[in-house]
């Protein structure tokens, strides 16, 4: 094993030893259940209060997302690297550092808006529903283009993709990942020239000509001068020489910064999660509250032993509403 390689191995341990921790949850079944915001239900009291847990599952379901895909990309990175294949091992970290920014830029955004304190602030749940909901309905979402549509396409050629434009009552157009990127790179310094070095490795950039080389020597002519002689193939897979393998060993080392902070903000979201869950179960309390005051519970079509609206799977009587009753 060369120095290289024995360094590589111990940044490789390294990372897996930090990451041995989402192991768990990323391989985890993460199950759940909600109601379309614009079906009106055979039930509608019942569904518009199930309505209230949308905004914790798509929190939720945003930051799940993330996780469990940067787990994937770093088990695909982990692979590649043990491969020595430099050029899919790049593209993998440079989708890690999209992800990780993003998944640090809505993190960031829920710790700069509190949750109402209750049901009866007004102000706070205005906020709610229409700066902070749509925002993580845009980081969730995120395209232009209606991914039911897309689907059903047989023959892209001819289409006019802008023609498929998501009809989504929220903004979902892309985020910046460049600005994602900046704002993680304040945090994890180095990380946006990383994000630009990969960038130029993984494009049809001037590293093309040094990945295609599979040897390089140099001689003396018969007039002393010194005459470099070079190989081209596709008989090697993508190993590099060592000065650009000691460029991309750089932005290895941010990497691992990275996921040390990666692990923390994780903690963080998780924490708002919980909160977010919290809320939403009081509100749906709250209704429930409502219709048992003006005794009109039973008119709903709702009893004790109903599964809670807030999918829970246990019956109102044991979650939301046992201290209705």
């Amino acid at each position: 094993m060369t120095k290289s390689q024995i360094k590589i191995s111990k940044k490789i341990a390294i990372l897996e030893a930090l990451l041995a921790k989402e192991k768990n949850f990323s391989e985890a079944e993460f199950s759940y259940s909600q109601f379309d915001n614009f079906i009106s239900g055979k039930n509608k009291e019942y569904v518009e209060i199930s309505l209230r847990m949308n905004f914790y599952l798509t929190l939720k379901k945003l930051f799940i997302s993330k996780r469990v895909n940067i787990y994937k990309l770093f088990s695909s990175y982990f692979e590649f690297s043990r491969e020595g294949n430099a050029l899919l091992k790049s593209i993998i970290h440079r989708s890690i550092i999209e992800r990780v920014a993003i998944f640090y830029y809505y993190t960031r955004l829920m710790k700069n808006y509190s949750l109402p304190k209750s049901d009866d602030d007004d102000a706070a749940l205005t906020i709610l529903e229409r700066t902070i909901m749509p925002k993580i309905v845009r980081g969730y979402s995120q395209t232009s283009i209606d991914p039911e549509q897309l689907l059903k396409i047989n023959d892209i050629r001819g289409v006019r993709l802008r023609n498929l434009e998501t009809r989504n009552a929220y903004d979902t157009t892309p985020l910046n990942i460049l600005t994602a990127i900046e704002k993680l790179d304040r945090k994890v310094i180095g990380t946006k020239n990383s994000y630009n070095i990969l960038s130029n490795f993984a494009h049809p950039n001037f590293f093309d000509s040094m990945t295609a080389h599979s040897n390089q020597s140099s001689e003396l002519n018969e007039f002393g001068d010194m005459v470099f002689n070079f190989v081209m193939s596709a008989k090697k897979p993508f190993k590099v020489d060592p000065e650009l393998s000691n460029i991309l060993g750089l932005t290895d080392d941010i990497l691992i910064e990275l996921v040390e902070f990666y692990l923390v903000i994780i903690l963080e979201s998780e924490k708002y999660i919980r909160e977010a869950k919290a809320f939403c179960k009081n509100l749906v309390e709250s209704d429930l509250q409502f219709y048992v005051n003006e005794r009109a519970f039973k008119k709903t079509g709702l009893r004790k032993g109903t599964k809670c609206p807030c999918f829970s799977g246990l019956r109102i009587k044991d979650c939301c509403g046992k201290h209705l009753f």
